[in-house]
């Protein structure tokens, strides 16, 4: 029977390698041998597809032990990539059958052939190898596992002139705050936002690390928390946590990268710990190698595209890695740019290398750098080596730290390079290195990053440096190579990453702390969080289902309004937005919508009344206020009108004669001071009041 069934599928995958050809990208990699169990299957024809004409019905999961796989069929948001999902894991040491049937459909209407192909699940480790592996995971952090997250017991500060770091030199630096996050060692782990005269804007200290403390292209702050499951964490401008990301297909996230974009889709790396025997090369026959895992998302998190290292790379192309060592890393990928034609820019740290990966094949556009390199430097002979942070810049060019571990001397430079893609030549058009201090070089051991600023300067951040107290931790020089503003941060060793953007967000209150509570028949207490940069609130309501809004302006001062004079058990809408002046011309965006219902109103014996409320608009008023009431008098019996102020004094008196039933009544209060007052209509047979504002 075994026989049959490989025979079987040996018929499927020997005509796949032609099929494959149609296919853009699939993932797993075809062949690959150490896949994880839990994981799911990439593809992606390339063209739009025929979204109603797909169905999972062309696709079959079949693992050589675990048998036929039912799974979940997703389209991605790009309308090309498709995510299948096992509902069970794979099984340890098998081989995975992937078959694809013909006529999947373009949303041109031309049809893709079927296609199959394998890949294979690594063997189940042992409880020692698995202890392995955790250490290799730790060691593979050590380098940058250094800085600041998030949790809500956390303290939060605002104050001017601390202690923690020192400004060397304040000139004429851009524009802007700078993000920084010390390394945990010495001093306390924080996170900051701070003018260039020292003063902070915003902090926060942390008993845990983190990573990557920035605004990110999607305009949200991002930061790395390994405090629980290892992972990013996004807050809004109040910095309140709005969501996570996490590699998925058992990968845990690397703490080096998040790019998330403002459609919503993000890039993040994963580590991939993979027992070897790397006997051949004199090395250990249990051998960690850790290899990285670029993983893609759209908006929905759906996986678009996942690139293994393990597939590209060659253990041997890392120069500097003992491979008689039982734990090795070869290619440590510590930053990912997208280019401006949508592929990837990736630093590698132990291959010396900066590559160009095609985001549609996952194929290498070039190599720049180390053992592979396709690109002939000129005037740098020393090229770069253990680099950081490589990143396009506006003018076409590229950056990147050059941390020169292994140069002689190991001195440590920010770097500009001019490339020419098409004949391979590499340019180094500028570079800087920190003048001496006491007679010594500023070498950095790992981390650091070089962000070019608008007005031509650039932020350097030296990353691990000698802990002598001797050097700066960032410094900001402008294009003549003169240092305009430069920071050293006390008892730390180094900041991971730093970056200068401008930050004065007007901020509208977070949408996780809306909440209407104290909800009675007529009123209801609506809550918000504090909101950076706010002078005031503008509140607005109305009932379900309606078109207009009542609206309340708010003292900035106050997280809270209770709306009175509301009708029982009645379905209200609720958002509110911040102004950021007083006249409200700068404001935020609305919050979402919220709504709560009213309680209904109940009479002494409990029977429901409709007829209790007195319902008034505007509140706050400025000038005559407008009263609802549904009256019982048949009888026909006078009802007065009464305005009391706080002693209880009546300020203004109307006798009316109410109809039974629905009553209206506008009232002129433009006399009144401003302050609160109640208002009430007494009769024989009825009492109702409420309480108003006037402005």
């Amino acid at each position: 029977m075994k026989i049959r069934f490989l025979l079987f599928f040996l018929s499927l995958v020997i005509p796949s390698f032609c099929a494959m050809a149609q296919m853009q990208f699939v993932s797993p990699f075809p062949g690959s041998k150490m896949q994880n169990p839990d994981r799911n299957v990439i593809i992606r024809p390339g063209e739009l597809l025929n979204t109603k004409a797909l169905s999972p019905r062309y696709f079959s999961i079949t693992g050589s032990l675990s048998g036929n796989h039912a799974f979940m069929m997703t389209l991605a948001t790009d309308g090309k990539t498709i995510n299948l999902k096992p509902s069970d894991p794979f099984t340890f040491g098998e081989t995975v059958y992937v078959n694809v049937k013909p006529g999947i459909q373009k949303l041109n209407g031309e049809l893709y052939s079927g296609f199959s192909y394998v890949f294979s699940i690594h063997r189940q480790y042992t409880d020692q190898e698995e202890q392995l592996i955790s250490a290799a995971l730790l060691k593979a952090q050590y380098e940058t596992n250094n800085v600041v997250s998030f949790s809500e017991n956390q303290s939060v500060n605002s104050r001017s002139n601390p202690s923690d770091y020192s400004i060397w030199t304040n000139k004429n630096p851009a524009p802007g705050q700078v993000f920084l996050s010390n390394n945990r060692g010495l001093a306390e782990q924080k996170m900051w936002i701070i003018k260039s005269n020292g003063d902070s804007v915003y902090e926060r200290t942390s008993p845990t690390t983190g990573s990557g403390w920035t605004i990110n292209h999607n305009g949200y702050l991002t930061a790395y928390d390994d405090s629980d499951t290892n992972s990013f964490l996004m807050y809004d401008s109040n910095y309140l946590r709005i969501d996570t990301f996490v590699a998925v297909n058992g990968y845990s996230t690397d703490l080096h990268e998040l790019q998330i974009f403002p459609d919503g889709h993000y890039f993040l790396i994963g580590f991939d710990v993979e027992i070897m025997d790397l006997t051949t090369y004199g090395g250990q026959p249990n051998a960690q190698v850790t290899w990285n895992v670029i993983q893609e998302f759209d908006k929905a998190d759906n996986l678009l595209f996942e690139w293994n290292s393990a597939d590209y790379i060659d253990i041997t192309e890392a120069p500097h890695e003992n491979l008689t060592n039982g734990q090795i890393e070869p290619v440590h990928m510590n930053s990912i740019e997208v280019d401006t034609d949508g592929n990837l820019i990736v630093s590698s740290r132990h291959l010396d290398q900066v590559n160009k990966i095609d985001i549609n094949t996952g194929d290498f556009i070039w190599r720049w750098g180390g053992v592979k390199n396709q690109f002939t430097f000129t005037n740098d002979p020393a090229q770069f080596n253990y680099q950081h942070d490589a990143r396009r810049i506006a003018n076409g060019n590229i950056t990147l730290y050059d941390n020169n571990n292994y140069g002689t001397p190991n001195t440590s430079y920010a770097k500009e390079y001019q490339l020419d893609e098409v004949h391979k030549k590499a340019k180094l058009v500028w570079s800087y290195a920190h003048p001496l201090i006491n007679g010594k070089d500023l070498a950095s051991t790992a981390t650091g990053s070089v962000q070019r600023l608008d007005n031509g300067n650039t932020l350097i951040d030296w990353g691990f440096i000698p802990l002598t107290g001797e050097f700066p931790n960032i410094t900001e020089v402008d294009a003549s190579n003169v240092i305009q503003w430069e920071l050293q941060y006390e008892n730390s060793d180094g900041i991971y990453r730093s970056s200068r953007y401008s930050w004065d967000p007007c901020a509208r209150p977070s949408n996780s702390s809306l909440k209407a509570t104290h909800i009675t028949s007529t009123s209801a207490k609506l809550n918000w969080n504090a909101s950076t940069g706010a002078v005031k609130y503008y509140l607005q309501y109305r009932k379900h289902g309606t078109v207009n809004w009542h609206g309340v302006k708010v003292s900035s001062s106050a997280t809270s309004y209770t709306l009175m004079n509301l009708t029982p058990g009645k379905k209200f809408d609720w958002n509110i937005q911040t102004w950021c002046n007083k006249k409200g011309t700068e404001q935020s965006n609305y919050t979402a919508i919220n709504t709560f219902t009213t309680d209904a109103a109940k009479l002494e014996d409990g029977s429901l009344n409709s007829k209790a409320t007195l319902e008034i608009y505007p509140n706050p008023v400025t000038s005559a206020i407008t009263l609802h009431w549904i009256a019982n008098n048949k009888n026909q019996k006078q009802s007065k009108i009464q305005i009391l102020n706080l002693m209880a004094q009546i300020i203004i008196e109307k006798t009316i004669m109410p109809n039974d039933g629905t009553n209206e009544y506008k009232l002129n209060v433009e006399l009144l001071n401003k302050g609160s007052y109640l208002i009430r209509i007494v009769s024989e047979s009825e009492h109702m009041e409420t309480k108003f504002m006037k402005e």
